[in-house]
């Protein structure tokens, strides 16, 4: 009989001993990400009847064209740094180009402006002693500060106006961004944080606006402030208090600015980009907490972009398995003039 009663003690200890947790914090495994939700395919704020008739409408243009040919499914596989790399759909209409510390994405279905841009941006090195400060000085370069430059401050410490400029001219964009403006308040906050199906930890978040032209000049410069600071350089400020490499190496940066500024107004078509309501997507994309690329994704439209299961295709695709890739067709100048775009 007390064998029998102590029978239920003894399984109950054995069951904790052999159900007790690890030694240490339980670690969870990473949400996968639904990326196809990142880029809807449908307005949903549209009635049934508006989405009847696209629907429709869609059909007819389906039924009107002829059939694709399997190349037009085809994708390349294109380095993004970092050791990473993602699929984009291999077409004459998808392009992209590439120099140290750059890739550049861009879909563009006809001669006009194109409607889809992506850039990349490997993390630099110092960035795991300061993310949030490399984040925000990458976010910076497609939404740059658009206050202005206090050119008479900086003119009494030539070696920061050197600096300030030269920085403008090594930067993603030269101070310019693509000419996407937010609306306020219409930062959705990181919130989306996950793995893709490559295993590979996506962060994201976007914003809404209106993409209209690229200025031609960093923003907080005019062609006016130009000439004043050249005059103020070469005229106004005592000789003897500016060291003369300094000084050329000011006024050469300056030049060039206002040639850029200059060759734009003969630019008709970069000039006249109409203004579009625009969706931009920021991401980090990490292989490890060292190892990742800054990430951005501009497109035309505000719940939904074009191409938008290319660009699910895409996000799902990035990863940091050692898979070959293409070269691009042609050098970052020309795809960026292509597009009517200033980039250094």
């Amino acid at each position: 009989m007390k064998t029998f009663l102590l029978l239920p003690v003894f399984s109950a200890a054995l069951c904790l001993i052999a159900c007790s947790p690890p030694e240490g914090p339980r670690q969870l495994p990473a949400p996968r990400l639904d990326l196809s939700q990142i880029f809807p395919q449908a307005d949903t704020t549209a009635s049934p009847q508006a989405n009847l008739a696209t629907s429709e409408e869609r059909f007819r243009q389906l039924a009107d064209s002829p059939a694709p040919s399997p190349a037009a499914h085809s994708r390349i596989r294109i380095p993004l740094g970092a050791s990473l790399s993602g699929e984009i759909p291999h077409t004459p209409d998808w392009n992209w180009s590439q120099r140290t510390g750059l890739t550049l994405i861009s879909h563009q279905p006809d001669t006009s402006h194109p409607d889809i841009l992506i850039l990349a941006q490997p993390y630099a090195p110092t960035r795991p002693q300061h993310p949030s400060r490399a984040l925000q000085t990458f976010i910076s370069e497609i939404l740059p500060d658009t206050s202005p430059l206090s050119l008479t401050a900086l003119t009494r410490n030539l070696s920061q106006l050197a600096t300030e400029l030269q920085s403008l001219q090594t930067s993603l964009t030269g101070g310019r961004g693509f000419g996407f403006t937010p609306a306020p308040d219409t930062f959705s906050g990181w919130r989306t944080l996950g793995q893709n199906p490559a295993g590979t930890h996506l962060r994201l978040a976007h914003y809404t606006g209106i993409w209209a032209s690229q200025p031609s000049l960093p923003a907080g410069l005019t062609p006016q402030s130009l000439s004043t600071l050249s005059s103020q350089l070469t005229s106004n400020l005592p000789a003897d208090i500016i060291p003369e490499d300094v000084l050329n190496e000011t006024l050469t940066t300056l030049n060039e600015l206002s040639s850029a500024a200059e060759s734009s107004t003969t630019s008709a078509p970069r000039a006249n980009r109409p203004p579009q309501s625009a969706r931009l997507l920021i991401a980090t994309i990490e292989a490890t907490p060292s190892r990742g690329i800054h990430l951005a994704i501009l497109c035309t439209g505000t719940t939904t972009c074009p191409q938008t299961p290319h660009l699910t295709h895409f996000l799902e695709s990035i990863s940091s398995a050692e898979l070959t890739t293409s070269a691009p067709a042609f050098p970052l100048p020309e795809h960026t003039e292509q597009l009517h775009l200033i980039l250094p």
